[in-house]
């Protein structure tokens, strides 16, 4: 928590001695811009497609890697797939092999030349794009893709 707020935050989310995390989390959800929200959370996607695809992008997937850093034990932090490297959400999705092969399917199937291969490619691509019905039609296939994945 000390990492993500700062000790102003901290004491500005003080209500009668007493830390009000109601608060403290509008706070830091005034600071993250988020422009890409109505591209993923576009009517012609599945409901659980939109919802994974924004923990994905947002990085809150319960991957290994998350559920250390939470303090939560596991086994192994390596990928239980390949077991060769940390299970990260960058691995799971751009890393391995199956992966990569989903992403170009997706591409070729959509007619499109180029792809977004890292989250924040990903965020400027659902932001950058005119809001279209192949616009539409692209988010609901990347989110198909990634609730496969």
């Amino acid at each position: 928590m000390r990492e993500v707020f700062s000790e102003v935050d901290l004491v500005d989310s003080a209500v009668r001695g007493k830390l009000n995390l109601k608060v403290l989390y509008s706070s830091w959800l005034q600071r993250v811009p988020i422009d890409f929200a109505k591209a993923v959370w576009c009517r012609l996607t599945t409901p659980k497609h939109r919802f994974i695809l924004w923990q994905s992008v947002l990085g809150h997937l319960l991957t290994r890697d998350n559920l250390i850093q939470c303090q939560i034990s596991v086994d192994s932090s390596l990928c239980p797939v390949c077991e060769r490297v940390e299970e990260t959400h960058h691995h799971l999705f751009f890393d391995r092999i199956f992966s990569q092969q989903v992403w170009e399917l997706t591409k070729l199937w959509l007619g499109y030349g180029i792809w977004p291969k890292q989250f924040d490619e990903w965020k400027k691509w659902l932001d950058g794009k005119p809001k279209n019905i192949m616009h539409h039609i692209a988010v609901a296939s990347l989110a198909a893709a990634v609730y496969g994945i």
